[in-house]
């Protein structure tokens, strides 16, 4: 199964050729057209300087989970959720 990344560079692929509208390649590859044209956000400084004290954290100390984790950050004044402690980790 193809995914939505593969279709998407499908879709520029073809329209960079020429052969057809956006709109008729997205049918031929069955992907929305707001699924083509969208632009993720992109992180801030903020998520970065998080992302990062939880990558140390889990370097430093391997055994802890994510629980203990996400305490240690609160007590430093991060405010974070356990779902993206989680997820990160």
């Amino acid at each position: 199964m193809v995914g939505p990344r593969q279709r998407k560079e499908a879709v520029k692929h073809v329209l960079a050729q020429g052969l057809c509208s956006l709109r008729r390649a997205c049918q031929y590859f069955e992907l929305h057209r707001s699924t083509y044209l969208y632009e993720p956000k992109k992180a801030t400084k903020y998520r970065h300087k998080l992302v990062q004290h939880i990558i140390a954290f889990s370097k430093k100390h391997p055994r802890y989970g994510y629980r203990r984790i996400r305490a240690m950050l609160f007590h430093e004044g991060w405010s974070v959720s356990r779902k993206f402690t989680q997820y990160i980790r």
